[in-house]
C-alpha cells in the first residue's frame, strides 16, 4: 500500500506490513515498543521530514528522540540549501542584469 505521497510503505514495497495486535500470537504484543533497523530509521526520517508521515508514537523513547533529531537535521539542511539557492539566484540575476545609469541625486551636478 502506498502512503499519501504515493510512495511505497516504510518497508520499501507496495505491501502494507502493519499488523494489528490481534495478528500476533504473543499476548504482550500490544506492550512491545517497536525498534527500527538502520534502514527503517533512515526511511522514517525522510518520510517524516517530507511531511508524508507523522512521527511514529510506538518507538522506544530513545529512538523516538533520535528520530526527531534526525528529522530536524534533514529539515535544517533543506532550509540551508533552499536559502543558498535563492542567494545564488539573486547574485546570478544581478550579475546578468543590464547595467543601469547611476542614480542622479537631487542637488548634485
Amino acid at each position: 500500500m502506498t502512503n499519501r505521497s504515493g510512495r511505497a510503505g516504510i518497508d520499501g514495497d507496495q505491501n502494507d506490513r502493519r499488523t494489528s495486535p490481534s495478528d500476533h500470537n504473543e499476548p504482550s504484543a500490544i506492550d512491545v515498543q517497536r525498534v527500527l533497523t538502520d534502514q527503517q530509521f533512515s526511511r522514517w526520517a525522510v518520510l517524516v521530514a517530507d511531511g508524508a508521515e507523522p512521527l511514529p508514537s510506538d518507538l522506544r523513547p530513545v529512538q523516538q528522540e533520535q528520530l526527531a533529531a534526525r528529522v530536524r537535521e534533514l529539515r535544517r539542511a533543506r532550509l540551508r540549501s533552499f536559502i543558498a539557492r535563492q542567494v545564488a539566484l539573486d547574485m546570478y540575476r544581478n550579475a546578468n542584469a543590464a547595467p543601469t545609469a547611476p542614480l542622479h541625486v537631487a542637488g548634485e551636478p
